[in-house]
């Protein structure tokens, strides 16, 4: 059974990105227009059974079913979402770099490939 975050905000806006040093997990941290914090989380790719199931994409700490309709509206998020690092030891364009590693790695047969192993 996969674990559904309750609800996928209609939008969100990004205050930080980065690359945690584990094997590659991509994590962005953001606020919905209710105030509410949320974050969207690649787990490393390197190595079985640490911090999660490796490549997978995560939705509030929880895991998205691929190709499922809940990571369609993730992915929808996503491209529609906003940056804004003024209160943030991140910039802006590290938070842009981040975003698009991680929608394009969910859009790829990588991330497929992944599911696989």
């Amino acid at each position: 059974m996969w674990p559904f975050p309750k609800r996928i905000p209609k939008n969100i806006t990004f205050n930080f990105g980065g690359e945690l040093w584990d094997g590659g997990t991509l994590i962005l941290y953001g606020k919905a227009s209710n105030g509410r914090q949320h974050e969207v989380r690649i787990n490393q790719r390197m190595f079985s059974g640490r911090r999660g199931k490796p490549g997978r994409l995560c939705f509030d700490g929880r895991l998205v079913k691929p190709r499922s309709q809940l990571e369609r509206q993730i992915l929808e998020l996503l491209h529609r979402s906003g940056i804004d690092t003024s209160d943030s030891p991140c910039s802006d364009k590290k938070v842009k770099r981040v975003l698009g590693r991680i929608i394009g790695f969910v859009g790829s047969e990588d991330y497929l490939k992944h599911m696989q192993q």
